[in-house]
């Protein structure tokens, strides 16, 4: 991160299915990330969170642990964002996301129809965040 003035801190997620990273793994990427950027100067830091992630313990773990992640953030000596997508588009196509296909080929994603929900698109959304905190 030498020379870096801005660094948007996004971990593979312990809750994305298949993604084989352990919630203690995750953690650990999360605050190093923050220790590099801190040791190497960095001006800010965007940390890409998660809706549902607060502090304290919400008693399911892949939200716990970018809570952990956060407090670390806040805590730090660098000018910070923390942002809280709740779903990127894409995963509605992952497979291993997917809940149930009907033969008809809908899809069963992990949303309540009765209820608005925030659905964000990674193409664009890096280079968004940059310019309003750059």
């Amino acid at each position: 991160m030498r020379g870096v003035d801005l660094v948007f801190s996004v971990q593979p997620s312990s809750g994305q299915p298949g993604s084989g990273v352990t919630d203690e793994q995750e953690v650990a990427a999360g605050l190093a990330v923050v220790e590099a950027a801190e040791g190497e100067g960095v001006r800010h830091l965007v940390y890409s969170s998660a809706l549902a992630a607060r502090v304290g313990r919400t008693g399911v773990a892949h939200f716990d642990t970018k809570a952990v992640i956060e407090d670390r953030v806040r805590r730090s000596s660098l000018a910070w964002t923390i942002v809280r997508p709740a779903t990127f588009m894409e995963m509605v196509v992952e497979p291993d996301a997917i809940i149930a296909e009907s033969e008809a080929g809908w899809r069963t994603f992990y949303v309540v129809l009765t209820r608005a929900t925030q659905l964000l698109t990674t193409v664009g959304t890096t280079q968004t965040w940059l310019s309003r905190v750059s």
